[in-house]
Order: structure tokens, then C-alpha cells, then sequence
């Protein structure tokens, strides 16, 4: 989705106001782009200097679930994973962004989150080899890991784990690492009729999703996925923090490769 398009079909543009029952959020430009749609910096237009991002994903007849909805389900079962399981679950917590409001217009739905800083992507790159220090990675990771168990503590696996998809949190928060994009995250256990946690079951033949430098072997393979898989991305994605050169395997950009059993 280009800027052009952004403006010609939806009507957003710099300075164009976006309207809840919350709030009118006044559009700055844009952040990013991501498989969903766009993401905006905005400030509220009561007070600028209350900036937020605006996350937008254009209506399609030939899209069954909205990925925006799909975040919104995942954010909220983290927090009530949180409420369930007592505050020793903070630390778990503490790196997924807040939902400050959502709405639908007519051509697209919006979600409207915590600022977040730039990614571990961006960081990485300004640094020297463009990989951090063995202390910096290993702390930046042992976040990130911490993260991924808060998510599958709620019941839902990632997919897509890499330094772009974590962002350090802003100002005073800035030693804090955010997980990002649950685009493509899917829930691998749900409730039972008596309220207890069971496992969904595994589809035998899945479509490759994710990133193909930092995928698993078993997205490569097109089997089920599970928290494993997103542990063994974490761990690619640790590499390619602290390692000059980064993975072997970085230029590779078939999604069907065969790889070797580690």
C-alpha cells in the first residue's frame, strides 16, 4: 500500500484528522509499512505533544479475518493472561504495547497504540559491523525472549520473530524491548468446554509464513508450527544480533530450502 494509494483511496494524508469516540487523532506521516496496511505517527489534536501510532488496514472483500483484529485479540489475551497470573507475570507484560483506542471508517479499520522507539533493525544497523556488543545482544535477546513467553502464555505463537519486528520503548523507557506486528500470529491452544487449555490441532500441510533468514525448520518443511518453532527464530534472531556478517544463511531467499538436520 503506497502513499498515493493511501491518499487517493482512504483519504489519508499528512495533516488529515481521524475521528473516534475517544478522540481526533491528527495524522504527522508516516512510520512504516507492514503485510497489513501502514502505520502513522499522530498526535492527538487536543495537545500535540501526545503523539501516538495509528496502525491502518484497508478493507478487503478477499481478506476473511482483519490482522488488525487479530492484534487487538492477541494484546487484550495478554492482559488478561496478566490478570490470571499474578504479578510476577510483569516482566512479561511489560514488553507488549498498550491499545489506546480503535474504530472502523468506511474503507478501513484503524488501531491506535503506544509510541514505540526504532526497531532492534535500525538500531543494529547504526553500530559498528552493524551487530551490538555480547553484553548488548545478550540482554536485548533475554527481552525478547521474555516477550515470546508472555505471548505463548497467552496461547498464541508469533511467526515471525526478527530485529525489526522488536522496537526499544521511547523516552525514559528506552532499556525496554516492545515485540511488534502480530500479523501473522495464530492462537495453538484454546480453552476446552471445562476451561482448561488444550492444544488445537495440527494441520498437516501449512503455507510458508514469516521471514525466510529467520524462519524454523519447520515453516521451511510447510509442517505445523509451534512455540518451539518461534524459540528456535529467537535464536537466529540472537545470531544475527551479535554476529559479524550475521547468519549463514542471510542472502538465502528461497522459502523451500534444504536444510541440513542441526
Amino acid at each position: 500500500m503506497s502513499d498515493e494509494d493511501l491518499e487517493d483511496e482512504l483519504g489519508i494524508r499528512p495533516g488529515a484528522p481521524i475521528d473516534s469516540s475517544k478522540a481526533v487523532y491528527i495524522i504527522d506521516h508516516m512510520l512504516g509499512e507492514g503485510g497489513f496496511g501502514a502505520v502513522f505517527l499522530v498526535h492527538d489534536e487536543k495537545n500535540k505533544d501526545v503523539q501516538y501510532a495509528l496502525k491502518v488496514e484497508k478493507k478487503l472483500d478477499t481478506r476473511r479475518h482483519s490482522k488488525l483484529k487479530m492484534e487487538i485479540a492477541i494484546l487484550k489475551a495478554v492482559k488478561e493472561f496478566k490478570g490470571k497470573s499474578g504479578k510476577d507475570n510483569d516482566r512479561f507484560m511489560r514488553h507488549f504495547t498498550d491499545i489506546v483506542d480503535r474504530g472502523k471508517k468506511e474503507k478501513y479499520f484503524f488501531l491506535v497504540m503506544q509510541l514505540v522507539g526504532k526497531s532492534l533493525a535500525d538500531l543494529k544497523a547504526t553500530r559498528p559491523n552493524k551487530i551490538f556488543s555480547i553484553g548488548t545482544g545478550l540482554g536485548v535477546a533475554h527481552q525478547c525472549l521474555e516477550a515470546v513467553e508472555g505471548l505463548h502464555g497467552a496461547g498464541y505463537i508469533h511467526r515471525d520473530l526478527k530485529p525489526a519486528n522488536y522496537a526499544c520503548g521511547p523516552g525514559t523507557k528506552a532499556h525496554t524491548i516492545y515485540i511488534l506486528d502480530f500479523g501473522i500470529a495464530r492462537m495453538f491452544q484454546k480453552r476446552n468446554e471445562t476451561g482448561g487449555l488444550e492444544l488445537k490441532t495440527p494441520r498437516q500441510v501449512v503455507g510458508f509464513k514469516g521471514t525466510v533468514r529467520f524462519a524454523s525448520l519447520a515453516c521451511h518443511r510447510n509442517l505445523e508450527m509451534g512455540p518451539k518453532d518461534d524459540c528456535e527464530s529467537w535464536f537466529y534472531l540472537l545470531l544475527d544480533l551479535v554476529v559479524i556478517n550475521g547468519l549463514p544463511w542471510r542472502k538465502e531467499s528461497d522459502k523451500k530450502m534444504n536444510w541440513p538436520i542441526l
